[in-house]
């Protein structure tokens, strides 16, 4: 899955739960990150989800 439909997917869910679109991506030099502060009480690892690892 790409980053713009990972994203996409969840700010829906998150709309849908009354939450706000609040999930972006980062492309650097290290790859693509999904950043979804949402899922802040499960730790860092979850918050900031490597999709890609290195830069395109």
């Amino acid at each position: 899955m790409d980053a713009a439909a990972k994203v996409r997917d969840l700010n829906f869910k998150y709309l849908a739960e009354g939450k706000g679109a609040t999930v972006t991506v980062r492309f650097g030099p290290d790859g693509i990150t999904i950043c979804d502060p949402n899922r802040a009480g499960e730790g860092k690892d979850k918050v900031f989800q490597k999709i890609y690892d290195r830069a395109i």
